[in-house]
């Protein structure tokens, strides 16, 4: 009788499977459903993410090792600051809310302990891309046909901002953030893949996410798209030798982009709002978003000022904002009751000095490894999630940390355990 860890026949898995055992394709198929789910129903992921630690577990018969000393080393460096978050717990005054938060950012570790210590479970990138990209486009479906019904019976025009999703319950820049990096995805597929796909569907699906993208009306996500594609022009031409002909197309880009922002009334006028703050600041009885956030900004930066070196504690960051909002009557902030819209800042208050550095150290490690092995998509990735932190606390969400934990610990792995292997393939051929 076959054991389950009886290797498959290579031509009877799909793609992105390679001759491996029961137990690993039920890995990579929960793995596949997380990244579907992400930006559907992320709530959901919390069975799939379990099955897959429990089922790695008996895979590894309950030893946790990491193939050298190097893969261990950088697995400390990306997951340390969840450490600092753990540290952050001791001196918490809110330990419901941190235990909470502890678990609400467990992937930050499980990925890369899974994914480093498993180079034989480990699909390919372009795999659980398809089925990230496949849960963008269900969900990006499902609200355009809400939308054009709501229209069509009562004469509702909701094709804007948190009107267009909040059927489905998801804050506008979370669904710009995966659809976002869907495109980049896509784009990435056109540009750089030699293979048999279909290109005009892969533009299709990149001009529908496009224009999914700009109804949102999701600023700092549509910005830092526009940089994320420029980046991956760049590169491209630049590959072959073109720069000059890479300005040209990343010119041509975002005069078409600009072009199709104008044509939506909200988001033109959302981003109105950005040239308006910089010309005339902004009475405080008529504040924007903007102006909210600065304050916010403001007020985050004083409270780091006060605990600089260990912070507030895991699970008081926002007790602490509302705290020092009432005091200076900074009343929309209170209202909303707004975090520091920024992961640097956010972390920074929580853990203090060592929760950033950790924070930084998880950011470098991620570039370092993306420019030594001259990955394009691995880059603008990094570069996206940085752009996208300025203003919003991704790694507060469940939707957010999710999304980078599991695609910023694919990509590490892929190149790390790669290159440990043509390393060791050297090795045997020199012996």
């Amino acid at each position: 009788m076959k054991s389950l860890f009886t290797p498959f026949k290579k031509s009877a898995l799909p793609e992105g499977i390679a001759e491996t055992s029961w137990l690993h394709v039920i890995i990579r198929y929960c793995l596949f459903t997380i990244a579907f789910l992400i930006p559907v129903f992320p709530r959901y992921t919390g069975p799939f993410i379990f099955l897959m630690l429990l089922i790695w577990f008996i895979d590894r018969r309950f030893h946790i090792s990491f193939p050298n000393r190097k893969i261990r080393n950088i697995y400390i460096c990306v997951t340390a600051i969840y450490a600092s978050y753990l540290i952050g717990l001791f001196y918490s005054d809110d330990l419901e809310k941190g235990f909470s938060e502890m678990l609400l950012r467990i992937s930050l570790v499980l990925f890369p302990l899974i994914f480093l210590s498993a180079s034989e479970i480990l699909p390919s990138i372009i795999s659980t891309l398809k089925a990230f990209i496949a849960g963008c486009l269900l969900i990006s479906t499902i609200l355009l046909i809400h939308a054009l019904a709501v229209l069509i019976r009562s004469s509702e025009n909701i094709f804007s901002y948190t009107d267009f999703t909040e059927f489905m319950n998801l804050n506008p820049i979370y669904f710009s953030l995966h659809l976002s990096f869907s495109i980049i995805s896509l784009v990435w597929m056109i540009l750089f893949r030699k293979s048999s796909e279909n290109k005009i569907l892969l533009i299709a699906a990149a001009i529908f996410f496009t224009l999914m993208i700009i109804i949102a009306a999701s600023r700092q996500e549509i910005i830092a798209l526009s940089v994320a594609i420029i980046i991956l022009v760049l590169s491209f031409y630049r590959c072959a030798a073109k720069t000059r002909l890479g300005m040209l197309a990343s010119l041509f880009f975002l005069l078409a982009y600009t072009g199709l922002i104008t044509v939506f009334s909200k988001t033109r006028e959302r981003f109105a709002e950005i040239a308006t703050e910089m010309i005339n600041a902004t009475p405080s009885e008529f504040p924007t978003s903007i102006s909210t956030r600065i304050q916010a900004w403001k007020a985050s930066l004083e409270l780091f000022s006060q605990n600089p070196l260990i912070g507030v504690g895991t699970g008081d960051t926002d007790d602490s904002l509302l705290k020092l909002y009432r005091m200076k009557n900074l009343s929309m902030c209170l209202r909303d009751r707004m975090n520091a819209h920024n992961q640097f800042l956010q972390t920074s208050i929580e853990t203090g000095m060592h929760g950033l550095l950790t924070l930084l150290l998880l950011l470098v490690t991620g570039f370092y490894i993306a420019i030594s092995t001259r990955d394009p998509l691995y880059f603008t990735f990094l570069t996206f999630f940085c752009l996208s932190i300025i203003t919003e606390s991704m790694l507060e969400q469940e939707k957010g940390v999710l999304f980078f934990s599991l695609f910023n610990s694919l990509f590490i792995a892929n190149h790390v355990i790669k290159a440990n292997s043509e390393k060791a393939d050297e090795q045997f051929e020199s012996s």
